[in-house]
């Protein structure tokens, strides 16, 4: 679930760029992301968040909002491409799951594992973060238009496809993310995670990157 906040009546970009996770309950965390100034135009990809529903009723509910709310609505219009009053809210599970991809003839889509299942477009724990946190900063509360209006999930870090195993037949790369049947080529993003860990994986990624620089045997020196 991508959201955020937009429009606050304080500074929200300072410092590096994650800072902070909130656990949402066992399952679920929700990152806070920050941009610098002049750099908000993701923002501009969000509009008014709605509750829960089906698809059809959360973008009326969004639409409501301009009406019923035009405040929100103004502020969207005005400040919601400035990252120095604006966050991303970002949440993540660690509920087992998997992507698949598949082309329905027409367009591109996400099903959940092999279930013909579409993954999760609203998660309320990560909605009820989301509210308490603009009415904290009074701000707006703002979702992904792609998952208001078209009911399409979010992604910001796919992980796997590339498994570890002994052999060729049985995975991608070996111990030591060396590509079975390739010399001196190896893996090192998130291709090679194997489950979901539900937050951000740069720090996992960047520990298995440093573990195959360490397998690597040192260059001897030419005499």
């Amino acid at each position: 679930m991508a959201s955020g906040v937009i429009g606050t009546d304080r500074k929200m970009n300072h410092g590096v760029a994650i800072s902070s996770i909130i656990q949402a309950d066992e399952n679920t965390q929700v990152e806070l992301c920050k941009f610098p100034d002049g750099s908000g135009s993701l923002f501009r990809l969000a509009f008014l968040a709605a509750g829960k529903g089906s698809p059809a009723l959360r973008a009326l509910k969004s639409i409501l909002r301009i009406i019923l709310h035009p405040v929100d609505f103004l502020k969207w219009f005005w400040y919601g491409h400035q990252a120095k009053t604006s966050l991303v809210v970002l949440v993540m599970q660690t509920l087992k799951n998997s992507l698949t991809f598949k082309w329905n003839g027409k367009k591109m889509k996400l099903y959940n594992g092999d279930k013909d299942e579409p993954i999760p477009v609203f998660i309320p724990e990560g909605y009820d973060i989301l509210k308490r946190l603009a009415k904290k900063t009074n701000g707006v509360s703002v979702s992904a238009l792609t998952e208001t209006f078209f009911n399409m999930a979010t992604t910001a870090h796919i992980l796997g496809g590339c498994p570890m195993g002994e052999t060729i037949e049985q995975g991608v790369v070996n111990d030591r993310f060396e590509v079975h049947g390739y010399q001196n080529m190896m893996i090192l993003d998130g291709s090679i995670i194997p489950a979901n860990i539900g937050v951000n994986p740069s720090l996992t990624i960047t520990s298995l990157a440093e573990y195959a620089m360490d397998c690597i045997e040192p260059k001897k020196a030419e005499t």
